[in-house]
This record gives structure tokens, C-alpha cells and sequence, in this order.
């Protein structure tokens, strides 16, 4: 039982938050070879055969061919506007490659010029009926089920047999909560609610469990740099040996959908830009973006639509601020447009300080009097905030009343809320 770090052990914390920041943020083309050896192992640890692999280039798309395979409803009519033209036809090339890995030689013929092209019953029938087993196994049966259940849970019970609860914390503090803040809350979150928000309701449902259903790949390094501590550092190999095929898939390759006797995998992301603070920003394109073209935009890692990246401030209408309902959105805004262009575009009631009380009844129609609070945020850099109050206020200190929940009864703020 290791209940004390050495001073030398402590010394590696910053190595391994380096290592595994680098691999869950690079951009660099998978290590197919490597991925495909790691998937194996993990299958073989977690009691499965090896299963069928099939590389997809985004994880968008490995969720789209899963649910083109397991649905017998047409998929495409679905989402064929919602994606771009390079990510639809990495689905078909996906589909296609995922069907010929997993049906019988009699199907395979029928299926080889595009599955687009199969409508006949029959053959959807001979699919589903092929594939069933592979693509259809429940999540009880799935390997990522498996993992968690003979993989994560006795590596985490070896390891925390192997040391101390205060060790076991300054560890998790040091290594894996620096990782998840580069890695996961920077990006891995914006790509997985990106891959729901790129889908129509129809398939919605089914693409999203893929999301659950999948391993991150490197956007897995918060945990797996914790464990690898605890086996570089700490020696504790035998505990770890079942997470060797796990970590070679996140050194090597982006998520992966794990099923019975088959396996999707994507390509890493090959674009990442953030700002200083490591969130995801860029002001000219995508902040991430795959191979197929499926990007997320954002801005000081706030995810955005396309238009509001894209567009030239001078052409951003202010009013595309006032009607944004995302509180985060409508900052990122407000900061590209410019305060003083939203004060131009409105009536100043009332400006004291870091506040202002502005009138924008211009931008709803039908409105006599629109009152927007202005505001400074001191607790990030040259942020400003505005939000719709009651027209009931008729002066700042009446929409910070409002804003603490009685108008009538004056309040005054330590700090903006």
C-alpha cells in the first residue's frame, strides 16, 4: 500500500498533465496500426473476440453509419441538409465499408454500389438480418459495457487497493483535473453536444447513445493520465495491465463506437485553435474540424452558429444580439458587434458606471419600451452582459432591484452576478 508520495513522485505530476494534455489536444493523423492493436487488446481483456473494424472520418460520422445500419428508415432524407456534403459522403463510404466488413458474400453484391441504393425490402431485410448480431448487441453486451464492468472497475479497485486515500486524492487533484480542464471541458464537450446539435430530431435519439455509448479516444486522457501515473510513478503495473489496448487507442485515434463483433473508430480532429486561456476560439473558421468537414465554431469557448463567426462585425445586425437566448452566446456577441455600437443602436435611459439602461424597443416590432441592462463583468476581462428587464424599470438601480428578484426593495451588489 503506497500511502505517502516520495518528493520524487510528486516532482511527476506536471509530466504526466504534459503528456496527456498533448495527446488528448493533438491534431496529428491517427496511428491506424496502433488504434486497431489497442482495439483488439481491449476486446480480448474484456472477454470478446476482436472485432470487425471500420474507420470513420469524424465522430459524427461514426454515430450517423451506426444508426444507418441499425435503422431500416431512411436516414439520409433525415439529415442530409443538416451536414455538410464532405461529412455526408464519409457516411456513405462508412456505411458502404460497415456493411461489406458484416454481411454474408450472397448480400454483398447487392450492397457494393451504395447502400443509398439498397430501398428494396429484401435486401434491408438481408442486411439487418446479417448484421443484426454485430451492430444490434445491447449495451450489456457491448464492449464498452465490458470495459467498464471487467476493465475500469478492477483496474480502479487494484489501484485503489494499491494506495492511500490521501495519495489517491493529490493524484487526482494533480493529474487528471488539470487534464480534464485542457481537454475535456475544452473541447471533448463542445464536440459531443456538436454531434447532437448536427442532427435532425428523427435520428437525434440514435446518434446521441452513440455518444454515451462510445470511448473517447484521446479525449479519454483526463482519467487515463491518471492511471498512468500510478503506473509510471508509482509502479503499479499489474493493477493497469488491462488498460494498456485502451490507452494505445488514446494515443493513436479519436472515438470509437464499440459493438459485439464490430467496432467504429474516427480519425483524430486535424484543425484545434484556442485562445490564451486554452478554450476553443477562432474568429476566421472552425475551432475544431475533421477530416469529412465537421467542425464546431466558437468563441472563447462558447460554441456558435457558423454566421456569427463568420460574418464581419459591420454586418452582424445588433439585434441578432438581442434576440439570442444563449446568455453565453449573446456575450460573445456583444463583444464582437461592440458595446458602443448596441448603445448606438438603442436609447440611453440611464448610464452610471459600469451601467447602462438602454431602450430597445426598435428591434420588437409592436413594443413601445424595451429596457436592456448593460453591464460590466469584473470577474472576466473586458465582458459586457446585456439582458432584457421588466418594463417596469425605468432606471439601473430599478433593473438590478428587478434582477434580485424585487424591484421595489434597493440592492446593491458586492459583485455582478
Amino acid at each position: 500500500m503506497i500511502n505517502v508520495l516520495t518528493p520524487e513522485q510528486r516532482g511527476r505530476f506536471a509530466e504526466f498533465v504534459h503528456k496527456w494534455t498533448t495527446i488528448g489536444l493533438s491534431t496529428e493523423q491517427a496511428d491506424r496500426l496502433l488504434a486497431e492493436n489497442g482495439l483488439r487488446q481491449m476486446y480480448r481483456d474484456s472477454g470478446l473476440n476482436p472485432p470487425r473494424i471500420v474507420w470513420c472520418t469524424s465522430p459524427l460520422v461514426n454515430g450517423l453509419t451506426r444508426a444507418i445500419i441499425m435503422q431500416r428508415e431512411s436516414v439520409r432524407e433525415s439529415v442530409e441538409e443538416s451536414v455538410g456534403a464532405s461529412v455526408w459522403e464519409s457516411v456513405g463510404e462508412s456505411v458502404r465499408e460497415s456493411v461489406q466488413a458484416s454481411v454474408e458474400a450472397s448480400v454483398r453484391a447487392s450492397v457494393r454500389e451504395s447502400v443509398w441504393a439498397s430501398v428494396e425490402e429484401s435486401v434491408w431485410e438481408s442486411v439487418q438480418a446479417s448484421v443484426g448480431e454485430s451492430v444490434q448487441a445491447s449495451v450489456e453486451e457491448s464492449v464498452q459495457a465490458s470495459v467498464r464492468a471487467s476493465v475500469w472497475e478492477s483496474v480502479w479497485a487494484s489501484v485503489g487497493e494499491s494506495v492511500g486515500e490521501s495519495v489517491w486524492a493529490s493524484v487526482w487533484e494533480s493529474v487528471r483535473a488539470s487534464v480534464w480542464a485542457s481537454v475535456w471541458e475544452s473541447v471533448g464537450e463542445s464536440v459531443r453536444e456538436s454531434v447532437q446539435a448536427s442532427v435532425e430530431a428523427s435520428v437525434r435519439a440514435s446518434v446521441w447513445e452513440s455518444v454515451w455509448e462510445s470511448g473517447y479516444g484521446q479525449h479519454d486522457a483526463n482519467w487515463l493520465g491518471l492511471y498512468d501515473y500510478f503506473r509510471e510513478a508509482c509502479g503499479l503495473v499489474s493493477q493497469t495491465k488491462k488498460l494498456e489496448g485502451i490507452w494505445a487507442v488514446s494515443k493513436s485515434a479519436g472515438w470509437y463506437l464499440p459493438h459485439k463483433n464490430i467496432c467504429w473508430i474516427s480519425e483524430r480532429h486535424n484543425v484545434l485553435r484556442l485562445n490564451g486561456r486554452g478554450r476553443l476560439h477562432c474568429e476566421s473558421g472552425p475551432a475544431v474540424a475533421y477530416p469529412d468537414g465537421f467542425g464546431i465554431y466558437a468563441l472563447n469557448g462558447v460554441r456558435m452558429k457558423l454566421e456569427y463567426v463568420m460574418t464581419p462585425s459591420e454586418q452582424l445586425s445588433p439585434d441578432t444580439v438581442l434576440k439570442e437566448k444563449s446568455v453565453d452566446v449573446r456575450r460573445e456577441l456583444l463583444r464582437k458587434i461592440g458595446v458602443q455600437r448596441m448603445k448606438d443602436y438603442g436609447k440611453t435611459i440611464e448610464q452610471a458606471g459600469d451601467y447602462s439602461l438602454i431602450d430597445m424597443a426598435s428591434v420588437f416590432a409592436g413594443t413601445p419600451y424595451a429596457p436592456h441592462l448593460l453591464m460590466l463583468n469584473p470577474s472576466i476581462p473586458d465582458t459586457w452582459h446585456l439582458e432584457g428587464v421588466s418594463p417596469e424599470c425605468h432606471s439601473i438601480q430599478q433593473a438590478i432591484n428587478w434582477r434580485a428578484g424585487n424591484i421595489t426593495v434597493e440592492w446593491k451588489p458586492a459583485q455582478l452576478s
